[in-house]
């Protein structure tokens, strides 16, 4: 009878304990019997959520059981036992409900369990519950209050405990911005003409490079960004992350500015960013031909060009330019050198203008003006401007037809022709005071001639008779005339004096070490000398007031 008894009881307490796990969800119940407090695993008959020690622990500990072997229901719990003694017998205790906080993933989420009141313990409001989360378990970030009052209300009224849910998400803490590397340059090269003003093609202006001046900036680096702090679910700071490095660019001819970030050119010229560096050159290579394809160029530095120039392009540069090729009827302006392997066809179009000396194997009707000296095989039909020396050495050596301008001398193998081509030299030691002199001189005649006009009328108004009004005029132009007449003795005063410094200045000198025909007109300071017949081996120079002839000087022949 007694056994039939205890077989009973046990199958109500197991009815029992699947109905509560059914409707509630619990993982385990803990039994208090006359024979001892057990543990009983609900996963063993339903499909409930794997047992944790430690909120098993927290569990015991709450409910106040004593002389647990806390080691042993570890292991127990490991081996999946679905019914094990854990104490004593004891009377169970009243409690209320209870909350179970897991901090997870690096204390960036916490997770929240309810566990449920014994006996008549009391169930636990949201508010309850939330500043038990705050205050006992330490999580005060990131917190989902609706999510908890949600779970207390489930707890509450339908009896679902043990259910674990995240209730709380730490703040990650954000990369700053990333390093930046910006060219200040274009390095794009599509070709195309330039589109003008007026809506028409300029066809000789193409975009094949990028030019710098000295000190311009080339690159900017923006450092990396410090990004914003995070904060974990327990409120403690997380610092920012810095955004992602990326070094400067390298480059030749450049230099950089103290705190590295930026890029200077280190001179005039070209720039290139090629294979991740950047590359100022003061040097613009072009291997083949200027030609339509290439267009104008315009280049602070050196340009030194593999082929020629055709008909109609420009080409300045700041520095030299070579051309190994013929120069058609183009125009080429350096602020140093222009050296031209064979030469010029100029076509009474072409222009050779530079700041230092003009080399060319030849120059054909062209307009060539060199600060400072032009040397050539041979000169035909051009006018020739130099500030130092035209010289002609080669094969030829030869001046024919045009105007040639020097400062100090010309020398040359032949010049004119045996048909009497007219060649005019002109030499003065300073050319730029010849022009001004030459201007000068013009607004003389412009100032004597005003005089004359104001003479005309002030005769005029006065044999016309005496009235009032024509005596206010003739004292206006009388009083005109006599400053004129001042300003006009001043500038007369300034031809005398300029004219006299280019008398003190050496004179220039003309050379011929072959021969000079008839019709060479040859000018030395003011004194001008036109050749009657051929002249041979002879220094042309200035002395006395006329030109002179002596054997030639250079002794070349």
């Amino acid at each position: 009878m007694e056994e039939r008894r205890e077989m009973e009881k046990t199958e109500a307490t197991i009815e029992r304990k699947e109905s509560l796990a059914n409707q509630s969800g619990f993982p385990y119940i803990i039994d208090f019997t006359e024979q001892g407090v057990y543990l009983e695993l609900a996963d063993a008959l339903l499909d409930a959520p794997p047992v944790l020690p430690a909120l098993v622990a927290y569990d015991i500990k709450r409910r106040g059981i004593s002389s647990v072997n806390s080691g042993e229901m570890v292991l127990r719990l490991r081996q999946k036992h679905s019914r094990f003694r854990l104490a004593d017998p004891q009377e169970e205790k009243q409690v209320d409900a209870a909350v179970y906080v897991t901090i997870e993933r690096g204390a960036m989420e916490a997770e929240l369990t309810i566990l449920p009141p014994t006996k008549d313990g009391a169930a636990l409001a949201a508010q309850d519950i939330l500043r038990m989360i705050r205050e006992s378990w330490g999580v005060t970030h990131g917190i989902d209050e609706a999510l908890v009052t949600e779970m207390a209300e489930e707890a509450e009224v339908l009896l679902e405990y043990y259910k674990t849910k995240t209730i709380a998400h730490g703040t990650p803490p954000e990369r700053g911005a990333d390093a930046t590397v910006t060219l200040l340059f274009g390095t794009e090269r599509d070709f195309k003409p330039t589109m003008l003003d007026d809506g028409s093609v300029d066809y000789k202006k193409l975009n094949i490079f990028t030019s710098v001046k000295e000190g311009e900036p080339v690159v900017v680096r923006v450092p990396p960004q410090m990004g914003t702090p995070g904060r974990n679910v327990q409120g403690v700071e997380i610092p920012a992350l810095l955004g992602n490095d990326r070094k400067m660019l390298k480059g030749k001819n450049v230099r950089f500015s103290e705190d590295g970030n930026t890029m200077f050119a280190e001179k005039e010229g070209r720039i290139d960013f090629v294979r991740d560096m950047v590359v100022v050159s003061d040097v613009l290579q072009i291997p083949g031909d200027v030609d339509m394809s290439v267009g104008n160029i315009d280049f602070t530095g050196d340009v030194r060009i593999g082929g020629g120039v055709i008909a109609g392009l420009t080409v300045k540069a700041g520095g030299n330019i070579e051309v190994n090729e013929t120069v058609e009827c183009a125009t080429l302006i350096a602020g140093r050198d222009i050296i031209l392997k064979k030469g010029i066809q100029g076509m009474d179009k072409g222009v050779l203008k530079a700041g230092g000396n003009i080399i060319s194997r030849f120059i054909e009707r062209c307009n060539v003006e060199a600060g400072e000296s032009v040397h050539s095989d041979y000169i035909v039909y051009s006018k020739v401007e130099a500030a130092k020396s035209v010289v002609l050495r080669g094969k030829r050596g030869r001046l024919i037809g045009g105007t040639t301008c020097a400062g100090s001398e010309v020398i040359a193998r032949t010049i004119g022709t045996p048909t009497g081509e007219k060649t005019i030299l002109e030499l003065s030691a300073a050319p730029e005071l010849r022009g001004e002199l030459n201007e000068l001189i013009t607004t003389v005649a412009s100032t004597k001639a005003q005089l004359d006009k104001i003479d005309s009328l002030t005769r005029m108004y006065k044999h016309k008779g005496e009235s009032d009004e024509r005596m206010e005029m003739w004292t206006k132009l009388q009083a005109g005339r006599e400053q004129l007449k001042l300003t006009y003795e001043k500038q007369q005063n300034e031809v005398e004096e300029l004219r006299e410094r280019i008398r003190k200045m050496p004179k220039g000198k003309v050379h011929i070490y072959g021969e000079a025909y008839h019709d060479v007109k040859v000018t030395i300071d003011f004194v001008t000398y036109t050749f009657k017949e051929t002249v041979v081996f002879t220094t042309m120079k200035y002395k006395d007031g006329a030109i002179v002839f002596t054997a030639c000087e250079t002794g070349e022949r």
